[in-house]
């Protein structure tokens, strides 16, 4: 028999405050990806303005991921209040978010004090793991859940889930291409918004899952 999560008042404040922080992230890297195309200036720059764009697609990023971790917390809490029939996914999603952090304290904030050459290899390592981990936790997390949880939080659930993979496999198609080819500018930038329009969807679909009925 499927259950139904509910959420306080304060957690479905939390969640809405999470999902601005996470929108505008998005925005943010988006922003600083489309200040070193190729079109602005022809993709020519001063090896400060790359700098700064990076140091700026960091910070966006690791307000992504914190503002993602966040969310997930906050479903892992409520559904925490569920008991035995939501134990699984919530440990799935307890896993997602301390792996997060760590991936966030030891792949993007380093990078931001000490630069890209100053990265010790053992932390680059520990960075890698942890995203890799975490990007495979959290999608099982919101799955488990969705074979628990039924009704309106069912669904959007499923559709969380399904456009975490779109964004995943989308990412993971740019990249591959460019390990063979230069993909076009165009084509780059189709993909890449793309890939950005999945995943603000995905969080507006996790935000969604704190309508309707809330406790106290």
């Amino acid at each position: 028999m499927k259950t139904t999560i509910t959420y306080t008042i304060k957690e479905k404040a939390a969640m809405t405050a999470l999902f601005a922080l996470f929108v505008a992230g998005i925005v943010g890297d988006l922003l600083a990806l489309l200040s070193q195309s190729e079109f602005v200036n022809g993709g020519v720059f001063t090896e400060s303005q790359n700098l700064t764009g990076d140091y700026f697609s960091l910070a966006a990023e690791s307000l992504v991921l914190s503002a993602g971790a966040g969310m997930a917390a906050v479903i892992r809490r409520a559904a925490g209040r569920v008991g035995e029939a939501l134990a699984v996914p919530s440990r799935w999603l307890a896993v997602a978010v301390v792996l997060t952090i760590v991936y966030v304290a030891s792949a993007k904030l380093p990078v931001l004090v000490l630069g890209s050459d100053g990265m010790p290899y053992w932390l680059d390592l520990v960075g890698t793991g942890s995203g890799l981990l975490a990007f495979s936790a959290y999608p099982l997390g919101l799955l488990s859940l969705r074979r628990r949880v039924g009704g309106r939080q069912g669904r959007r659930l499923g559709r969380a889930v399904l456009l975490f993979v779109l964004f995943w496999l989308t990412g993971v198609a740019i990249v591959a291409v460019q390990l063979f080819a230069d993909l076009p500018p165009w084509a780059a930038a189709a993909g890449v918004l793309t890939a950005a329009g999945c995943l603000t969807v995905h969080g507006g679909m996790v935000c969604r899952l704190t309508s309707g009925d809330v406790g106290k």
